[in-house]
């Protein structure tokens, strides 16, 4: 089943999770503060970075409800999981770290300094390596997962926030 996810920005922001199929929910979930969502590799689980309350909600796509919150403090901005679902990865906004965490427990693995100002995240396709927009700093980070490190820092154009 196709599910459709809106994302409304407010002052207050929400997430409401519904069947693609046009029938409105009895009871969606709903999530303060939301700035960024990832989904895992089969589309069954989503990680909502809640960043006016520094928590992750993990939302269960299918019962339609947050199975879990996760107090991470900070400003969770940016998020992505690993291809293979093993890893998620998160931007904090003002501590400008990358925080690995390890799948499904949320256990954290690994802190990474990165660039000022966080944001946008993207696995390599094995998983190996981990691209961070910066946005102040105008580079990407490449980190290293296994080492959990950064080892190189890439010049870029004004205020980079998102990668694919």
């Amino acid at each position: 089943m196709r599910w459709l996810v809106l994302l409304t920005v407010l002052l207050v922001t929400t997430v409401v999770i519904w069947p693609a199929r046009g029938d409105a929910p009895d009871a969606p979930a709903v999530h303060p503060s939301v700035w960024k969502m990832a989904a895992s590799p089969g589309g069954e689980t989503l990680y909502v970075a809640c960043g006016g309350n520094g928590t992750i909600a993990v939302i269960d796509v299918a019962a339609r409800e947050r199975v879990r919150t996760l107090d991470v403090g900070g400003r969770p901005r940016g998020l992505t999981v690993s291809d293979d679902g093993a890893l998620l990865a998160v931007t904090f906004e003002r501590d400008d770290v990358a925080v690995l965490y390890d799948l499904p427990g949320l256990a954290e693995r690994a802190r990474v300094r990165v660039g000022a100002d966080p944001e946008g995240l993207a696995f390599t396709k094995d998983g190996a390596r981990l691209y961070v927009a910066n946005r102040l700093s105008q580079d990407v980070s490449l980190v290293d997962v296994g080492a959990a490190r950064e080892v190189r820092r890439i010049t870029c154009g004004r205020e980079p926030f998102a990668l694919v």
